[in-house]
C-alpha cells in the first residue's frame, strides 16, 4: 500500500467542504458535508494508520528485552492500543544499547489486557500504568488544584505532564514518544541516564507551536525550543502550583499546552537546572531529518495534517533498519 498518496488524499478531502463554501457559500449542504469531510477523514485515517502499523509487527517476532525496575532513570512513554508496534520498536531501539533504565508505560485508555500481556513479553520489568488507576490517583493528587485537574480531563496528552511525575519513582525522567528511533548508540543521553548530574536535556524542535508567544506572557523573551516528544528532566521541575498559575492564564486548552507549559517550568528552574539541547546533527526532529542521526522523532500524527516530504519513507525505512538489527542481537 502506497502511504504518501493515502496522506495526499486525506489532505484533498480536507478541502472538498471548503471549495464548495467558496463557491456557493449559502448552499443548505455546506453543513452536512463539513460533517461527512470528519467522518470520511476518520474513517481513512484510520485505515491509513492500520496498514502503516503493520509495517512494524516484525518487531513483535524479536526476542524480549530486559529494563531495570530499580534504575535511577524512568522512561516514560504514553501510547495507545493501535501505536503498540511503534512502541515495542522505539523502546527496544533504545534498550539494546542501554537497560539500566526503569521503562513504564502509561495506558491512554485504549490498551486490552492482551496489549499489556504483549508489552510484558518483549519488555522484561515494564510497569504498566492502567488509565483507571491513573485517573484515580491523578484526581486525588491534583484536588487542591481544580484547573489542573479540569486540564487533564480535557486534553489526552496532558498526561505526560502530570502522570510522568506521579508515577516517577526515582524522580529523574525522560519523556519519549512512540514515534522515535535511536538508530545508534546514544552516548549523550547515556552519560545523562548515569550520571548525577542537576541537568535538564531535550530534543531541539525547530518550530515549536506558538512556543515563544506562549512563553512571551510569563516575561521569557528567548524560546525553549522544547519538544514533549523526547526529553530528560527531573520531577522536581513540575510544580503544581506554576502549573496552575499558568493555567490560569490560559484561554484554551490546545494540544499543545503541555508542550509550552514545559518550556515556561524550565525556563523557572534554569538556575537550579541548567537546561541544554541534545545536539541537534544527531538528535533530529522530523523538521531536521538529515544524514548523521543518533536519534529521530518521526511526529507521526502530524504527517497527516501537513506535507511529510517523504518523511512516511524515511521512517519505515529507519524502522526496518531497526528491526533487522534487534532481530540479529
Amino acid at each position: 500500500m502506497q502511504l504518501q498518496p493515502g496522506v495526499n488524499t486525506i489532505n484533498k478531502i480536507n478541502k472538498i467542504p471548503e471549495n464548495i463554501n467558496k463557491k456557493t457559500p449559502g448552499l443548505f449542504i455546506w453543513k452536512p458535508a463539513r460533517f461527512l469531510k470528519k467522518k470520511t477523514i476518520a474513517i481513512y485515517r484510520k485505515i491509513v494508520v492500520y496498514f502503516f502499523v503493520l509495517r512494524f509487527k516484525p518487531i513483535l517476532k524479536t526476542r524480549q528485552f530486559k529494563c531495570n525496575r530499580d534504575a535511577k532513570t524512568e522512561v516514560h512513554t504514553l501510547t495507545c492500543h493501535s501505536h503498540l508496534p511503534m512502541y515495542i520498536t522505539s523502546i527496544k531501539s533504545l534498550l539494546r544499547f542501554c537497560d539500566e533504565i526503569a521503562v513504564v508505560t502509561h495506558d491512554d485508555g485504549s490498551l486490552s489486557s492482551t496489549d499489556i500481556k504483549l508489552l510484558e513479553k518483549h519488555i522484561k520489568g515494564v510497569k504498566v500504568i492502567g488509565r483507571r488507576d491513573a485517573d484515580v490517583m491523578a484526581a486525588e493528587h491534583l484536588k487542591q488544584f481544580p484547573n489542573c485537574s479540569k486540564y487533564r480531563d480535557a486534553v489526552l496528552i496532558s498526561l505526560q505532564l502530570f502522570d510522568f511525575m506521579l508515577y516517577s519513582k526515582t524522580g529523574k525522567i525522560i519523556a519519549l514518544d512512540s514515534d522515535t528511533l535511536f538508530l545508534r548508540k546514544p552516548k549523550r543521553l547515556i552519560e545523562w541516564i548515569l550520571s548525577d548530574n542537576k541537568e535538564i536535556i531535550h530534543i531541539y524542535e525547530k518550530y515549536p507551536y506558538r512556543q515563544m508567544e506562549f512563553l512571551s506572557k510569563f516575561n521569557y523573551d528567548q524560546p525553549a525550543n522544547f519538544c514533549m516528544g523526547f526529553g530528560c528532566y527531573y520531577r522536581d521541575i513540575v510544580d503544581l502550583k506554576t502549573v496552575a498559575t499558568v493555567l490560569d492564564k490560559v484561554d484554551n486548552y490546545d494540544w499543545w499546552l503541555a508542550q509550552n507549559i514545559f518550556a515556561v517550568l524550565i525556563k523557572g528552574r534554569s538556575g537550579e537546572y541548567p537546561a541544554h539541547y541534545f545536539e541537534k546533527s544527531e538528535y533530529q526532529d522530523f523538521n531536521t531529518i538529515k544524514d548523521g542521526a543518533v536519534f529521530r522523532h518521526y511526529w507521526f500524527n502530524v504527517m497527516f495534517t501537513r506535507p511529510s516530504n517523504g518523511l512516511w519513507d524515511i521512517y519505515l525505512k529507519d524502522a526496518r533498519k531497526v528491526i533487522c538489527e534487534i532481530s540479529k542481537s
